[in-house]
């Protein structure tokens, strides 16, 4: 039972990684942006009345934050010299709220502090209160830290201010769009715009291309584990038919090893389903951890059908058993056997 077990569960295994690897990496990454930021566009343009005349901050049209944006450098609190983006944000164009971990928003900030995204924290070793020095031009400006934000992957290296309190002269003005009208980002003109709803599909694309032969190589051990598996199904029906052979000569009735053929298969089933999507959600899950910091979210579709291949095959190794309980001449084979 182990050895079929573990044989079926690495064939669904291989299943799984060759022909849905890129569309659950890209699912959960876009399942994670949409729960952790509030804004579905990123756009950029040196002429601002191209997005403040067509977004109005309301629902029809959309809401928007606007930012100015200037490179800045900090020391990190192991001395290594950090690139940052220092970005002011305009209480009056404020309408894509970021989400906070902890402390304070950037409306809320007294004149010296500042908000950090959680990834650059925690990369860097910053908590919140901690003092921090920024290098903006020729000039160094300490700042403490009040705030802890969700980035969701996206612009983890901003270190947000309130323009209320900083004199500001930004390199680039950048705007967080959550709108659902994608009309109205078409028709704007000498505007850069990223959408992040189709970040998933891109992803998905581009992890296409580049895993071919890796899809190959599955298809290739999808093969040769079901060989494997076929060679166990027809040395499992031929050790079960001596088995039940035998039982029923001890006086166990029919009905009875039906049921205990049936338990078994449940038993497979349930067993190889179970490790199948565990080894495969431990590793899609590291590997997100590691590429995007997110988790990852399989899809009902994939348990499905890893469901199917499992009954496929375990259907094939007990067909055989199934059949010789009903059989009523079992001891013409015991006869054979003696």
């Amino acid at each position: 039972v182990t050895l079929t077990v573990m044989s079926l569960s690495f064939t669904i295994l291989f299943f799984l990684i060759g022909f849905t690897l890129s569309e659950t990496i890209a699912d959960s990454y876009s399942r994670s942006l949409k729960d952790k930021i509030n804004y579905n566009y990123m756009m950029n343009t040196t002429q601002e009345e191209n997005i403040t005349n067509v977004l109005r901050q309301t629902e029809d049209t959309g809401w928007y934050t606007k930012l100015g944006v200037r490179h800045v450098s900090l020391y990190g609190n192991d001395e290594k010299i950090l690139q940052a983006m220092l970005v002011a944000v305009e209480e009056e164009h404020y309408g894509v709220k970021y989400l906070i971990k902890e402390g304070v928003d950037v409306v809320d900030i007294q004149s010296d502090g500042v908000m950090l995204s959680t990834t650059f924290a925690e990369k860097y070793g910053y908590k919140l209160n901690d003092k921090i020095a920024l290098n903006v031009l020729s000039d160094s400006v300490n700042f403490e830290i009040q705030g802890l934000y969700e980035s969701g992957g996206m612009n983890n290296e901003h270190i947000i201010v309130n323009r209320r309190f900083v004199e500001f002269n930004g390199e680039a003005d950048m705007y967080l769009v959550n709108t659902s009208n994608a009309s109205l980002v078409e028709g704007m003109e000498n505007v850069y715009v990223v959408n992040l709803d189709s970040v998933g599909s891109a992803l998905k694309k581009t992890m296409d291309k580049s895993l071919g032969i890796f899809k190959s190589l599955c298809i290739l051990c999808v093969f040769s584990a079901m060989i494997f598996n076929i060679n166990i199904m027809y040395m499992k029906s031929s050790e079960e038919h001596r088995n039940l052979v035998l039982m029923r000569a001890l006086g166990i009735g029919k009905e009875r090893l039906t049921k205990n053929v049936c338990i078994e298969c449940l038993f497979m089933l349930i067993l190889t389903i179970a490790m199948s999507i565990g080894v495969y959600y431990i590793l899609i899950n590291f590997a997100m951890k590691l590429m995007f910091s997110v988790g990852v979210n399989i899809k009902m579709q994939n348990i499905f059908i890893s469901l199917f291949i499992a009954l496929v095959f375990i259907f094939g190794i007990f067909t055989v058993p199934l059949t010789n309980v009903r059989k009523s001449k079992l001891f013409d084979t015991l006869r054979e056997m003696v």
